[in-house]
């Protein structure tokens, strides 16, 4: 009933486009006077597009650090460091680590408060709760996972 209202709304160029189901049959389109010759696809994907980070490729990330090192100042290592740099905080940004609730992330203990010694104290990194005792390892945890998931991408901490 709903569709046959709206059927008897539309102009008679609209019913001549669309089909029996109301859709834009083969070669029409919503835009009776046709999209300008170029408009499609007129602004193409930048490779390696900080505003899309979460959808990179490897190639992406190649990208990017090539482009960072180029962007850099200072001399060949300097540049390296640098570039590395700004993937390694991309790559922890894009990859938080898991946080259970009330839990350390590091040795997934109890947060206990109230209980808590010096080396217990929870303080908060990286997004997550862990204990200060746990702090140095779980650094250290995010790191290598930093490294090695950059490494699979195909950046490496060396120097080349």
């Amino acid at each position: 009933m709903l569709t046959e209202l709206l059927y008897w709304r539309m102009s008679h160029t609209e019913q001549v486009a669309r089909d029996q189901h109301g859709r834009w049959r083969r070669g029409a389109s919503g835009n009776p006077m046709g999209r300008p010759i170029g408009s499609k696809n007129q602004r193409r994907r930048l490779k390696a597009d900080p505003e899309r980070a979460a959808e990179w490729t490897d190639h992406d990330w190649r990208v990017f650090y090539q482009r960072t090192f180029q962007q850099a100042q200072g001399e060949q290592h300097e540049k390296h460091g640098a570039a590395w740099a700004e993937c390694t905080a991309l790559w922890l940004l894009l990859h938080p680590p898991p946080q259970q609730t009330g839990l350390c992330s590091q040795c997934n203990r109890p947060l206990d408060i109230p209980m808590s010694s010096v080396s217990g104290a929870p303080i908060r990194i990286d997004g997550t709760w862990v204990h200060w005792g746990c702090a140095p390892w779980f650094c250290r945890a995010r790191w290598e996972s930093a490294k090695n998931g950059l490494w699979r991408l195909g950046i490496t901490g060396n120097a080349s």
